[in-house]
This record gives C-alpha cells, sequence and structure tokens, in this order.
C-alpha cells in the first residue's frame, strides 16, 4: 500500500461544504479520453499578482510530476478571475485563494484541481475523470489540503 503524503497548508473550525461552480474549463477544449489527463501549469507570481494558468494534457501512464489539490469549491455565487492565454477564466473564490497561497514566486509548477482539470459542462468527461480520481491523487508527488481559513459559517 502506498501512502499519499499530504500537506496541510492552513486550517479552520468552520468548514462550508463545496457548491458547484461551473464553467472553468472552455468548452472549447478537446474531451480527454481513455486514461489522458488535464493539468494545470500554474505560472509564478507574487501573492496579489493576477493568476496565469495553462493547461497540459498528458496520458496517465507517462511519469509525470505533479501534485494534486484537494480544496471546498465554496459557494457558485462568489467567483473570482484567473488567465489563460490572456483570456479570463471564472473560478471559486476558494480556488483563487488556495492559488495565491500555493503558487511559487520563481517558477511554474503542475497541479491537477478538479473544477479545471476535468470539463464540468462535459457529463461524459466528469463520469470518466471522477472513476480515475482515486489513481490521480496516488500517483501526485504530493497531496495539499487547502482549508481556506476565509471561510465564513453560514448558520
Amino acid at each position: 500500500m502506498r501512502w499519499i503524503r499530504c500537506i496541510l497548508f492552513t486550517y479552520t473550525l468552520t468548514v462550508q461544504f463545496a457548491s458547484l461552480v461551473y464553467c472553468h474549463v472552455s468548452t472549447a477544449e478537446p474531451t480527454l479520453t481513455g486514461k489522458q489527463v488535464r493539468f494545470v501549469r500554474l505560472f509564478p507570481g507574487r501573492f496579489g499578482d493576477p493568476i496565469h494558468v495553462d493547461f497540459d494534457v498528458q496520458d496517465s501512464s507517462n511519469a509525470i510530476s505533479y501534485v494534486a489539490l484537494s480544496y471546498s469549491w465554496g459557494s457558485p455565487e462568489n467567483t473570482k478571475t484567473i488567465f489563460r492565454k490572456n483570456a479570463s477564466v471564472p473560478v471559486g473564490e476558494n480556488l483563487y485563494q488556495a492559488l495565491q497561497d500555493l503558487r511559487d514566486k520563481y517558477k511554474e509548477s503542475l497541479w491537477w484541481i478538479d473544477a479545471l482539470s476535468i470539463n464540468q459542462t462535459n457529463l461524459e468527461e466528469k463520469e470518466s475523470q471522477v472513476r480515475h480520481m482515486d489513481r490521480i491523487y496516488r500517483h501526485a508527488d504530493h497531496v495539499v489540503i487547502h482549508l481556506n481559513a476565509h471561510v465564513r459559517d453560514t448558520e
């Protein structure tokens, strides 16, 4: 049995459970097939700088070095903007905060992030990728769990 190395980045006593935020991956993106996985290339930047990403589709049988991110999706009404090839991409506020907190100042990194790595509007892709999530997390170099310290209790 292989243990997954987890990094707990921050914590909060109040966790708001995930709601679905749609349309992070453009419907123009080709549907992933077979063992393909869409990774997020996170470009470097300082905290507060605009966030820039790109996608990198790879066969999951390739030996790829990446980090898998686990986080609370948060409310679909609260979105922020990141950029891919100078086009704006709406993401949930919690994902935006995680990307701000976790990106490196000087070098790019490769991530698997469910909201971006899976086309949430493509049911076929979603079903296929969800079946492979255990393998995706198991083969990650690290799994980072980001519990947003800015989440408020909704009760």
